[in-house]
C-alpha cells in the first residue's frame, strides 16, 4: 500500500499476466546482477527505490533477450562498452 502526499491510501498494480515463473526467473537473474558493478551504477545513475531498479534491470534483460531471438543472433561474448 502507498500512501500519498495527501493521505490517502492507493494501491499499486502489479501486471498480472503473463507467465509467473519466467518474470520470478528475470526477476532474480536482475537481483543477483547487483554484485556486477555496471548494475550497481545503474542502480546510483537512476533516482529510484531498489525494487524499481530491479525492475527496471529484468526488464532490460528481456529486451536484450526478445532482440536476440528475433535477429537470430547470438549473443557476443563482449559487448562495446557504452
Amino acid at each position: 500500500m502507498f500512501w500519498g502526499p495527501t493521505g490517502k491510501s492507493s494501491w499499486l498494480k502489479r501486471p498480472q499476466k503473463g507467465d509467473k515463473r519466467l518474470k520470478r526467473i528475470f526477476y532474480q537473474s536482475a537481483f543477483a546482477s547487483m554484485r556486477c558493478p555496471k548494475s550497481a551504477a545503474f542502480k546510483r545513475k537512476k533516482a529510484k527505490r531498489h525494487h524499481q531498479i530491479i525492475i527496471a534491470l529484468a526488464r532490460r534483460r528481456v529486451k536484450v533477450l526478445s532482440a536476440i531471438l528475433h535477429n537470430r543472433n547470438p549473443m557476443p561474448e563482449r559487448l562495446p562498452l557504452a
